[in-house]
């Protein structure tokens, strides 16, 4: 069972996204700018992944602070894109 976000990737890379149950999801706005958002679903098979590590991959690698005229700015690191959320 993992209990970091870096054995939660370590597992990402071994075992596919389907295994650990993360999943891309496309969400469409209906903004004036009309941008489509892509956010990783982060789906728990508790088997695999606790409430604690859920917490840790929301507060510390999808939930950071950014530039406010973008609505969210993507970084890819190995296969896990990590979301960087604003308040709107």
């Amino acid at each position: 069972m993992p209990t970091s976000y870096q054995e939660l990737e370590h597992l990402y890379d071994a075992q596919g996204p389907a295994k650990i149950g993360i999943e891309p999801t496309l969400i469409e706005t209906d903004d004036s700018h009309d941008i489509t958002k892509e956010l990783m679903s982060v789906r728990p098979i508790p088997a695999l992944v606790t409430d604690n590590l859920l917490d840790e991959l929301y507060t510390s690698k999808f939930a950071r602070p950014t530039n406010p005229s973008t609505i969210f700015e993507k970084k890819h690191t190995g296969r896990i894109y990590k979301d960087k959320f604003v308040e709107l």
